[in-house]
């Protein structure tokens, strides 16, 4: 397809093009559909959450967790207690466990306690469910929504704490986040 074609049916849809003179531009501008004002738009109450397996499954994680950090925290507690002699070797080897455990610790208890099991969200305000509390925020609170590509979680901040929402887990993600955008920035407002 030319230009000259192409360019006719841009200007019938009323988009701007460089080279159209000043009255056609104009003409194209009046038959623009405005974008619709941002208003409140009120939202029904909605639960979304992931399935209950995935849920349950972590409580033997975040026990299994608890009981190796135990584990290697013990001969730790046992040697200070003993008042044997402290060998180099012995600190190095330590050391190594130590640093093994909060690489672990790291790499699994963000997602086991800080990962949403489920969030309901209402025209007031934001519920989250985590595996140890749960948290009712207002919109007004929301300060950031973030979906890195990246990661296999949004990001939900507030001024006094973060909630990782699984992308793969909740059902009705993209909704649920598109919500959660919708309704941070009406109240910022």
């Amino acid at each position: 397809m030319d230009k000259t074609r192409q360019s006719a049916k841009l200007k019938k849809k009323g988009a701007y093009l460089p080279d159209q003179p000043e009255a056609e531009m104009t003409e194209a501008a009046d038959n623009v559909v405005p974008l619709q004002e941002k208003r409140s738009v009120s939202i029904p109450k909605r639960t979304y959450s992931r399935p209950r397996w995935k849920h349950y499954i972590r409580y033997p994680a975040l026990l299994g967790i608890v009981v190796v950090n135990f584990g290697i925290l013990s001969p730790a507690v046992r040697i200070a207690t003993s008042h044997t002699e402290v060998t180099p070797i012995l600190l190095g080897r330590l050391g190594l466990i130590f640093l093994i455990m909060v690489v672990a610790d790291l790499m699994f208890l963000p997602s086991i306690v800080l990962e949403c099991d489920s969030v309901e969200v209402s025209d007031e305000e934001l519920t989250i469910k985590n595996l140890v509390h749960q948290a009712k925020i207002r919109w007004s609170e929301v300060t950031k929504v973030t979906n890195p590509l990246f990661l296999k979680f949004a990001i939900v901040k507030t001024a006094k704490f973060f909630y990782l929402i699984n992308k793969r887990d909740i059902q009705g993600f993209n909704e649920l986040i598109q919500t959660i955008q919708m309704k941070a920035e009406q109240a910022s407002k």
